[in-house]
């Protein structure tokens, strides 16, 4: 993976598959048979699906790079939750990015790196 500065944090880049998660818990409105009852799952998304504000110019190994100012595609994990999320009211949103490199910029935007926190369903 590519260092992109001095904390040895890698660059969150489509073809590297980084995860990203905004906790360990999204809870949803799972339906059972007495009715709808909040249940925490899983819910991560992977850089392989970007969605936009990725970068378009600027390039690491052929592939483009996070920036905070974008998104990445469908989360992922909170389906059985068909009622919904209690919070967001969404399943499978898009994910943001809430933290990104103070010092690496590409495209007017901060890169995002392995281990920065994002929001799912958003």
């Amino acid at each position: 993976m590519p260092l992109i500065n001095g904390n040895k944090l890698a660059a969150c880049i489509a073809s590297v598959h980084t995860t990203v998660t905004a906790g360990p818990i999204d809870v949803c409105k799972t339906p059972t048979p007495g009715g709808p009852v909040p249940m925490p799952y899983p819910n991560i998304g992977v850089s392989s699906t970007p969605g936009p504000g990725y970068t378009t110019k600027t390039l690491v190994m052929a592939t483009p790079m996070w920036t905070k100012k974008g998104k990445i595609g469908l989360s992922n994990g909170d389906q059985p939750g068909v009622a919904l999320g209690v919070i967001s009211n969404k399943i499978m949103g898009m994910c943001q990015a809430k933290m990104a490199s103070n010092d690496v910029f590409a495209e007017k935007g901060a890169l995002v790196r392995t281990l920065d926190m994002a929001g799912v369903n958003g």
